[in-house]
């Protein structure tokens, strides 16, 4: 929930900051939101892979998340300061990049060994189910920003910020006070690195996984073109007052935030029983009727069903993606193949925003999001279809 909070005001008001205080093109605040990306894609995969061989008193994943969790929230907090001391000057963009940088780093540090000590301390049965309780208080501290802290926000971005990194704080003290690492198996320590357990997976015999990683990748390349650009669309293309703009767009994410944290836990339930890959076709379909939905509305008022429909679809997909990876892990590869989707995730968010900054300059609207969302879901669709992964499930069982 922590990581989830700091995660969606991130994506909502950092794009919008960028244009309207460092009047940066779309291009340009794609570039700086694929530079974070890139921190993340560089750090997370390899510090998930790592944690695999990591021994302590404490663990191999929590002291990860203990100690990047603070870190996280101080500099997201302290990145909402820099335009109001330094105004909107080069430097003050250069020093708030770096601040963006630093919370990324620490964010990626923090999520990928906390989604491994998931698959620790789960069987691979229940992993749909549990995943979904994780992403339903996910869902529930992006509640948290879409309705509350990022209303706040639109006013003041410093008390916005300061709450959100205030929140994550109060997570990461309860999950550092009441969990306690205890493995499912009894962790062996690896023959080799962790660069051994990637290059045992590099094969034709994962051609499946891979295949599924792909149409994750799409999946996510889909999800975040609306995440990135719908608050900065609505509130420089809507006709509506900035302000007021920014906080209806705010209020049609938490409309498909909150539809996603009431489904997920259903969504997983639904994975287990009819098998993953069934729910997430079923969750892009109607993911991709929820964006012509939203694109044949128009204004962000009579739309709002649409958002609801795309939650829905989204936690078929989202719920069930992660977990379906993880069956094709053996018990001491969970870091490794949680690197994996992390990072067919993360390259995704590291393309897709400049890539979309790049064809709204081109066209000469931020609407273009809503097309390409529909050619990145189609596209997650026909991988996710084509994938064979019963065989490696089978030998892993």
């Amino acid at each position: 929930m922590g990581i989830s909070v700091i995660l969606s005001l991130y994506e909502a008001d950092v794009p919008v900051m960028l244009e309207e205080t460092f009047s940066l093109s779309n291009l340009a605040t794609g570039l700086v939101i694929n530079i974070d990306a890139f921190f993340a894609v560089a750090f997370m995969p390899i510090v998930t892979a790592y944690s695999d061989i990591v021994r302590t008193r404490t663990g191999r994943r929590l002291p990860f998340f203990l100690t990047a969790m603070p870190l996280m929230a101080f500099f997201f907090a302290l990145s909402a300061l820099i335009p109001m001391v330094l105004g909107s000057s080069t430097c003050s963009l250069l020093v708030f990049i770096l601040m963006l940088i630093l919370t990324n780093v620490f964010l990626g540090v923090a999520k990928g060994p906390f989604m491994a000590l998931m698959c620790d301390v789960t069987e691979p049965r229940e992993r749909s189910v549990a995943y979904g309780f994780l992403n339903f208080m996910g869902g529930l501290g992006s509640i948290l920003v879409y309705l509350g802290i990022g209303h706040i926000s639109s006013y003041n971005r410093f008390a916005g910020f300061a709450m959100a990194s205030a929140v994550a704080l109060l997570c990461a003290s309860v999950v550092g006070s009441y969990v306690k690492e205890v493995p499912r198996v009894s962790p062996l320590v690896n023959s080799g690195s962790w660069w051994h357990e990637v290059q045992t997976i590099m094969n034709p015999k994962y051609t499946g996984l891979w295949l599924e990683l792909f149409g994750v990748f799409l999946w996510f390349m889909a999800v975040s073109g609306i995440e990135v650009f719908y608050v900065v669309f609505v509130a420089m293309e809507s006709g509506f007052p900035e302000a007021i703009a920014e906080t209806l767009a705010k209020l049609n994410l938490g409309i498909m935030s909150s539809a996603f944290a009431f489904f997920a836990v259903p969504a997983g339930w639904l994975g287990a029983r009819f098998g993953s890959k069934r729910v997430m076709i079923l969750g892009l379909l109607l993911t991709g009727f929820a964006v012509s939905g939203i694109m044949s509305a128009g204004s962000p008022v009579t739309s709002r069903g649409y958002f609801a429909i795309a939650g829905v679809g989204m936690a078929m997909v989202g719920i069930n993606s992660y977990p379906a990876v993880m069956d094709m892990a053996k018990p001491t590869q969970n870091g490794t193949f949680t690197a994996f989707y992390l990072f067919a995730s993360q390259i995704a968010y590291l393309i897709s925003a400049p890539l979309i900054g790049f064809a709204s300059d081109l066209v000469g609207s931020r609407s273009v999001v809503f097309e390409l969302t529909l050619v990145f879901v189609f596209l997650a669709l026909v991988f996710m279809v084509f994938a064979k992964t019963e065989k490696i499930r089978e030998d892993v069982q």
